[in-house]
């Protein structure tokens, strides 16, 4: 049967919206299916709707069903049999604020322990996409011979920060500087953690004065390991949002930043800033600028003042950081020039996906097995790209005496930030009831008679006979098959020891339901 579809499809989806929000008690909604479906009482076409928190995946949806003219039409009414004829779902969720979008939106599954499921997921990167959420943190060197570039970050600062929020993303700016051990201890200072209020950022800015330094080499290594651990929450990054480090100087750092200079309990060098970098996912654009000597590719080297400290760096420090953090090196920028590569530099970033990927979260992330490829990246803006992810769900959960239900979602993770989410729910039916059934023995004494057989070996003098009584737990009838089998012992009958088997009686019947 084909879909039904009013002329006033739209303003059924207006209304079912509302409807959606009283009914889950938040504006914030995500409209995650609709279709038709039919009253088999009444043959009515009712329109479903069908929604979840934008922010709380993991509750409960709400549904609401509307009659073509706008009538709610109560969910009571619809019969468990009813049959969903249109399977169309939206693409994209109402006032969902990520362009990327996944496909199916929902999955709603019945695995026993063991049970497979496999499906293809579909994640759509529309082109000219930008980062919906940044932090920028900009790092700069203020010994003594970065004068004209902080006078031009300084200048450049509002426009800089009109640039980047003028893209559409909610970005938000932090400050810290740098200069060099031992004469400038501790090296590292934070200024401002991010923020969108412009006049903390022009204040961080302003307040950035240039002096010390010494040698040539400089203590960047300290700073990029202070923002790369972030001991204490001391950067203050946003939850959620993409991490990038601005940094620029004019000269190489220091490797290694030996303890006996920083005094922070561990020696710092250029490989585990690098590591501790990509494991907190912070994108570096480095700018080398014109004042010193060798910028920030230059010799390590050289003319350091660390004592036993002894130098062991390798020159292209700032190529092979930026590179390994699937960020930006710009080299031989002159103080000019420093407002328009840091915003191009940024702009460039927000615009790039370096890696995007499925995680399950929540109580159903143990059912996934396997996601194939694990990731995609990097992706360019400039066209679109629809990304198919193979999923492999497994029954891991024994069954229990009554149904379990679980709840999460898998989330599209688009370089730390997550961009989009489908919700799983996941059922591990009962265990299924094995037959049971009882009995009880009894054996009944008295005289015994004569019997012509010899004399009966039984557990005590007298006749007897024994009783069996079944009861039967299931619900259906039990075929009951009786066996005799008369044993003899030297002319003597006995049920105490292996003996030819000389005679056997048989008979049936069915056992009743016990109430």
């Amino acid at each position: 049967m084909k879909s039904q579809n009013p002329a006033n499809l739209a303003a059924l989806q207006e209304k079912a919206t509302k409807l959606l929000a009283a009914k889950l008690g938040s504006a914030k909604i995500n409209l995650i299916e609709k279709g038709t479906e039919m009253d088999a009482g009444s043959g009515k076409t009712v329109y479903r709707f069908k929604a979840a928190v934008q922010k709380s995946p993991n509750d409960p949806p709400a549904s609401v069903y509307l009659t073509a003219s706008g009538d709610e039409y109560a969910a009571a009414k619809m019969p468990a049999t009813s049959l969903m004829i249109d399977s169309a779902k939206l693409k994209a969720a109402v006032a969902d604020v990520a362009a990327i979008t996944i496909d199916p939106l929902v999955n709603d599954l019945v695995l026993k322990e063991g049970d497979k499921f496999d499906e293809t997921i579909t994640v759509t990167v529309p082109a000219n996409l930008v980062t919906p959420k940044a932090d920028v943190y900009i790092l700069a060197d203020t010994t003594g011979s970065m004068s004209e570039e902080i006078a031009s970050l300084k200048a450049g600062i509002n426009s800089i920060v009109a640039a980047i929020s003028g893209l559409g993303l909610d970005v938000a700016f932090g400050v810290g500087h740098y200069k060099d051990f031992p004469h400038d201890a501790p090296c590292f200072f934070h200024s401002l953690s991010p923020t969108g209020v412009m006049a903390d950022i022009n204040t961080a800015v302003n307040s950035l004065t240039v002096s010390g330094g010494s040698d040539i080499p400089e203590g960047q290594l300290f700073a990029l390991d202070q923002i790369a651990k972030n001991p204490g929450n001391l950067i203050g990054w946003r939850n959620n949002a993409k991490k990038i480090l601005v940094w620029f100087g004019d000269a190489p750092g220091h490797d290694p930043v030996c303890n006996s200079v920083s005094g922070i309990g561990y020696d710092i060098t250029e490989a585990s800033v690098t590591t501790d970098l990509q494991a907190n996912k912070i994108t570096v654009i480095a700018v080398s600028t014109t004042g010193g000597v060798g910028g920030l590719d230059g010799d390590p080297n050289g003319g350091g003042d660390y004592g036993a400290c002894a130098p062991a760096g390798a020159a292209g420090q700032a190529t092979r950081i930026a590179a390994a953090t699937n960020g930006a090196f710009v080299d031989g920028v002159d103080a000019t020039e420093i407002t328009n590569i840091i915003t191009e530099s940024i702009t460039a970033t927000v615009s790039t996906i370096n890696e995007i990927k499925l995680v399950p979260t929540g109580s159903t992330a143990p059912f996934v097995s396997s996601i194939t490829p694990p990731s995609y990246g990097p992706l360019s803006s400039d066209v679109e790209h629809k990304l198919e992810f193979r999923v492999v769900f497994t029954g891991i959960q024994k069954c229990a005496e009554k149904e379990q239900e679980f709840f999460g979602t898998i989330d599209v993770v688009a370089d730390g930030v997550t961009v989009a989410a489908k919700r799983v729910r996941i059922v591990v039916p009962p265990c299924e009831v094995k037959k049971r059934y009882t009995y009880v023995v009894r054996f009944i004494y008295g005289r015994q008679d004569a019997h012509g057989f010899g004399e009966k070996s039984v557990y005590r003098p007298g006749y007897y006979r024994t009783e069996i009584a079944l009861h039967n737990d299931n619900a259906d009838i039990a075929i009951v098959r009786r066996l005799l089998t008369v044993l003899v012992q030297a002319g003597a009958t006995s049920g105490l020891n292996q003996v030819t088997t000389i005679a056997q009686m048989e008979g049936g019947g069915g056992l009743p339901i016990n109430p």
